[in-house]
């Protein structure tokens, strides 16, 4: 699991997860036992070229006892599914925080903030699979790997429970928990010859199961979730709390990529989500974060405060601030600050 907070980017990867340093380190230092087939950063046993395409980790953790490490706030690029066979685990994400018993099941869309640990992980065994589904924004259709087992009707009934269900904590019942034991059990194994056509076989039951206990569960849907609208959303909100993302922004042409929009119909969901244009909405978010510069960095000089939020001059970013502020940065230092 990726762990760290994720990193937002403007590139061809909007969001770049960390690695597993807590787990990987306590892993080294015998902590932890740590088995696991990857692709990609993950670490563990990398696994063959385009053999179990689309799987970014599948393995298992087993603590014998209270650890000092946790996975603080991180996402990952894909769809996270994780079963706690054994102890008690910290589990959080934006609408819940609790612990997971034996028997919990969680499931994490693709980029979904959370954590694991309160704030370090207890003694447990904890089985996870991790799932690119193609997608780095909400509104993005899920493409599954084309070697799992299941029917279309059978995929676009769980992507659409999955994309629309707020629920993130779930507990098994009897044909998950054996599948879930199985992989767990597989993953361990270093001299089974069949284990790459297992673990196939068992992602594919693993699934099959979750749609089975997802419809008996009927949960309430969203469609807001999986919307333009979310996508666009959850961007602004980044946009605000992320001083970096914030002064990476140079356009809006620059904004509506990284959420995959044209500009036209990322400034119409702007609009419609905050009432403001994208180019007045970002000017007060850099404002904004110009204020924390100058409030909790007295050192800096007005020209460094300009750059760090994203201005190219400081000119430009003193009539921006007076602008919307009223005062020049001066002037409300000189006020806040006396």
């Amino acid at each position: 699991m990726a762990q760290g907070r994720a990193v937002y980017l403007l590139d061809d990867e909007v969001i770049q997860p960390d690695d597993c340093m807590p787990l990987t380190a306590a892993a080294r230092s015998g902590e932890v036992k740590l088995q696991a087939y990857v692709n990609g950063h993950y670490p563990g046993r990398s696994l063959p070229p385009k053999v179990l395409q689309g799987v970014c980790s599948v393995g298992s953790w087993n603590a014998p006892t209270n650890q000092s490490w946790g996975l603080d706030w991180h996402c990952n690029e894909g769809l996270e599914l994780t079963y706690l066979a054994a102890g008690t685990v910290g589990f959080a994400t934006e609408l819940f925080k609790g612990d997971l018993k034996s028997g919990s099941l969680t499931v994490t869309r693709p980029w979904q903030p959370h954590c694991v640990g309160n704030p370090n992980v207890n003694a447990s065994n904890l089985i996870w699979l991790i799932l690119d589904v193609g997608v780095r924004q909400p509104h993005q259709t899920w493409h599954w790997p084309s070697w799992l087992s299941l029917t279309n009707s059978d995929l676009r009934r769980l992507t659409r429970i999955l994309r629309q269900n707020e629920t993130p904590v779930w507990q098994v019942n009897h044909e998950l928990r054996e599948t879930w034991l199985k992989i767990g059990r597989l993953v361990e194994m270093n001299s089974e010859t069949q284990i790459y056509s297992r673990l196939q076989v068992y992602i594919s039951e693993l699934l099959i199961e979750l749609l089975g206990l997802l419809q008996d569960k009927a949960p309430k849907l969203e469609k807001f979730l999986s919307s333009s609208e979310r996508s666009v959303d959850l961007f602004l909100k980044r946009l605000a709390n992320d001083p970096d993302l914030a002064a990476n922004c140079q356009s809006v042409g620059h904004m509506a990529k990284y959420c995959n929009f044209s500009e036209a119909r990322f400034s119409q969901l702007c609009q419609q989500l905050v009432n403001q244009t994208p180019g007045r909405y970002l000017s007060h978010i850099k404002i904004k974060h110009a204020k924390e510069h100058l409030r909790l960095s007295p050192n800096m000089s007005i020209t460094e405060v300009a750059m760090a939020s994203g201005f190219n001059s400081s000119q430009y970013f003193a009539t921006v601030f007076r602008q919307l502020v009223g005062l020049s940065p001066r002037q409300w230092i000189a006020k806040t600050l006396k």
